[in-house]
């Protein structure tokens, strides 16, 4: 119960607060880890056991599989939270150059938050910015509005 409970806290305290500085190829963002630990908590990657029905693992397996369960579930509703909810009329847009941005993927393994900087604002046909192109670690990704939200203290 003791080693769940750690698993869940390191989870919660994983999650970005804000970018840890203005340098555009800096892609750390500033966690609670940082207050406790003073440095990027490193967790040694388990294999993913999600899928396995829960009458069919081992105990340890059962142990990984919690907390991976907490952690899909969890990070999917804190980047909801965290997002703009307006209707699609409303021009409010919060995006900006440079901006580090979280991204919303489903396939991103426990503890790791998948981190952009915008590149580029794409304007739409009718004068609104619906699309920005990003910089994610080594590559260059277009994707909507809707899949990224920008850091909770940014705004």
């Amino acid at each position: 119960m003791y080693s769940l409970l750690v698993n869940v806290e390191s989870i919660l305290n994983s999650r970005p607060f804000n970018p840890l500085s203005n340098d555009p190829n800096d892609m750390t963002p500033l966690t609670s880890v940082h207050s406790l630990v003073g440095k990027i908590f490193m967790d040694i990657p388990n294999p993913n056991v999600t899928h396995l029905p829960e009458g069919r693992v081992s105990i340890y397996q059962r142990l990984q599989q919690i907390p991976q369960h907490f952690w899909k579930r969890w990070s999917f509703d804190y980047i909801i939270e965290l997002q703009q909810q307006v209707k699609w009329k409303a021009s409010q847009e919060k995006l900006q150059l440079g901006m580090l941005v979280l991204v919303r993927d489903d396939n991103v393994p426990l503890l790791k938050w998948r981190l952009g900087r915008v590149m580029k604002l794409h304007t739409s046909k009718d004068g609104v910015n619906r699309v920005a192109t990003i910089k994610i670690a080594d590559s260059v990704l277009k994707r909507c509005f809707s899949k990224l939200c920008p850091f909770p203290m940014s705004e």
